[in-house]
């Protein structure tokens, strides 16, 4: 996502919108087509639509795309050579190696060597909460093996920007505000 400041022309990137939160603000103070849009480096930008339609078509647009850039299918290789295929497992092996050794700690009680994702979340859990996580239904947590499941290379990608120290801090600032 771009914006662009009233005196300059150039516009400026503010954030992926793939990881970025979209939510209404909703409060007796504030009129009610005001939404926000919170970054992955918890930086929030507030935008305001001019009736109550424009509020529901900006926020449902930026919803859907969101939702659309994460269940996406990422570009298949164009050569299906051996070599090629080895290529991008070692690329996706790559990517897996690089999101455990920077997450060392279970995102819900601390214990070592997490090798479980909520990717509804983008945070990695324990053997332990992943099973909890799992009580509470599809709609709510979806947990899946960093090892050993086939996660899209998207999914990979979105999991590498967030870490369970990002994760855990945002969900602790909308905890805070009691939304």
């Amino acid at each position: 996502m771009y914006i662009r400041s009233p005196d300059r022309l150039e516009r400026e990137f503010c954030a992926k919108a793939m990881v970025s939160k979209i939510r209404p603000l909703l409060s007796p103070r504030i009129s009610s087509m005001f939404f926000e849009i919170v970054s992955p480096s918890r930086r929030s930008y507030i935008l305001q639509a001019e009736n109550q339609r424009e509020f529901l078509m900006w926020t449902k647009i930026l919803d859907n795309q969101v939702k659309l850039m994460l269940t996406a299918k990422s570009p298949k290789p164009r050569i299906s050579t051996r070599v090629s295929n080895s290529d991008v497992r070692m690329k996706l092996f790559n990517k897996k190696q690089e999101i455990l050794k920077k997450n060392p700690r279970c995102a819900d009680c601390g214990a070592a060597n997490p090798d479980w994702v909520n990717i509804m979340l983008g945070s990695l859990v324990c053997i332990e909460c992943s099973g909890i996580h799992r009580s509470l239904g599809t709609h709510v947590s979806k947990i899946r093996s960093v090892v050993l499941d086939n996660l899209k290379e998207a999914t990979l990608e979105c999991i590498l920007l967030l870490s369970n120290e990002t994760v855990n801090q945002i969900i602790e600032k909308i905890d805070s505000r009691g939304l």
